[in-house]
């Protein structure tokens, strides 16, 4: 065989593996019930598992946002009932799965029971960067590098300050953190890797409701989100503008439930 020969088989050969990659079926559920709730239901606390999936009150953005691993603003389109009407969804995987094989299976669930299709694109966005605030690069005191996410070191009493709010997170990807910062589009430059745990308290600008104005006094102190940010995370946000990766839904049905 002549080297041209080899090459022209070796292209054909990678050419078919591409295209039988591309073939393969996305992993599904053993089993999946989707049923429409007519109200918020109060949610009970099930421990993680990697066989079952099981959410109350989901809206097809938040399966969207689970299976595709995007956060809220990266999910563009779609009409007003895939943010707004709840589902009761629980499926079963043949045996224990990965986190990462858990989000195709959402997406096949998404595909088969909503008939959802959706491409993916980069749209230019203004917003905030998450960065590290000190000049050694080390965290803040409240966000420390959490060492087995198997097995995480139990909860510490947390006290919620007066007319204030707290964010906490056990064993998450530091993204969570940006997750928890503010509501528009925050994009994680801080370069962390791994998981980590993160305590955040701070107090509220808007005005304490009536009856609560004693608390004012012992709110002092409290620092406001940005302050807080950086003195117990050691975290701060920048402006930043550019591209970002979103998820656009171009057609959606109601669900075949079961």
């Amino acid at each position: 065989m002549t080297g041209q020969t080899w090459l022209w088989s070796s292209v054909v050969s990678v050419g078919i593996l591409v295209t039988l990659s591309a073939q393969t079926p996305r992993p599904a559920f053993e089993a999946a019930s989707v049923k429409k709730q007519p109200a918020f239901i109060p949610p009970s606390r099930r421990p993680p598992s990697g066989v079952a999936f099981y959410r109350t009150n989901a809206t097809v953005a938040s399966l969207v946002q689970f299976g595709y691993n995007i956060r809220e603003f990266q999910l563009i389109g779609g009409p007003e009932w895939i943010r707004r009407d709840l589902f009761e969804i629980n499926a079963r995987a043949a045996s224990e799965v990965s986190t990462d094989r858990m989000r195709l299976m959402v997406q096949s669930l998404l595909d088969d029971r909503f008939t959802l299709v959706v491409h993916k694109e980069q749209r230019e966005m203004r917003g905030s960067a998450l960065v590290l605030a000190r000049d050694d690069g080390r965290p803040g005191p409240k966000l420390e590098k959490c060492g087995d996410p198997q097995n995480p070191s139990p909860w510490n009493p947390i006290r919620i300050p007066p007319g204030g709010d707290i964010r906490f997170g056990k064993c998450v990807a530091i993204s969570s953190v940006a997750d928890a910062a503010t509501g528009r589009p925050v994009i994680d430059k801080t370069g962390l890797t791994g998981m980590w745990s993160y305590e955040l308290a701070f107090a509220r600008p808007e005005p304490l409701p009536p009856g609560r104005e004693r608390d004012l006094a012992d709110q002092e102190g409290v620092p406001l989100f940005p302050a807080a940010l950086q003195e117990q995370l050691g975290l701060k946000l920048e402006s930043w503008v550019g591209p970002v990766d979103v998820v656009v839904v171009d057609s959606v049905r109601q669900p075949t439930e079961n």
